[in-house]
């Protein structure tokens, strides 16, 4: 293979091959292609990020961790995740926490404070409040409203 690559007519596949390592390591630093008009994830890191956060909404979900998914770091991940949902990590993270919230709410086993710690809160109050603010009702009052 190597006597492949250096012959006459092989020449165009090798600076291929260069050119093709170059935009791969430029991508993964941040950089991105000037004749793209919206850069994003491609749909395989969206998928791993969106995993990795529905995977972990229980706990702390770092931002080194989401851009360590999707190949970049932090602050390029930021932009790309945005322009690929419209929504910056912290706003995605708090939507599906909020979403799997609403969910769990509806177990009437489950106290609001299991609920809470279930979504990544640590403090009861702390998930009332977020919740008031996303939802509009408190955890309590949203369960009544939704298992009359």
């Amino acid at each position: 293979m190597r006597e492949s690559l250096f012959r006459s007519h092989d020449v165009l596949s090798l600076d291929l091959l260069a050119a093709s390592f170059v935009r791969v390591v430029l991508a993964r630093s941040g950089y991105r292609d000037a004749s793209r008009s919206v850069w994003g994830l491609d749909a395989r890191a969206l998928m791993r990020v969106r995993d990795y956060i529905y995977g972990h909404l229980d706990g702390a979900v770092r931002l080194e961790a989401l851009a360590d998914e999707a190949g970049l770091g932090p602050m390029p991940f930021i932009r790309a995740f945005r322009a690929s949902t419209g929504r910056t990590p912290g706003q995605f993270l708090a939507a599906a926490r909020m979403a799997r919230a609403k969910e769990l709410l509806l177990d009437v086993d489950l106290s609001v404070f299991d609920v809470a710690v279930r979504v990544g809160y640590k403090t009861h109050s702390h998930f009332s409040a977020a919740f008031r603010g996303a939802v509009g009702a408190t955890p309590t009052a949203y369960r009544r409203r939704r298992l009359r």
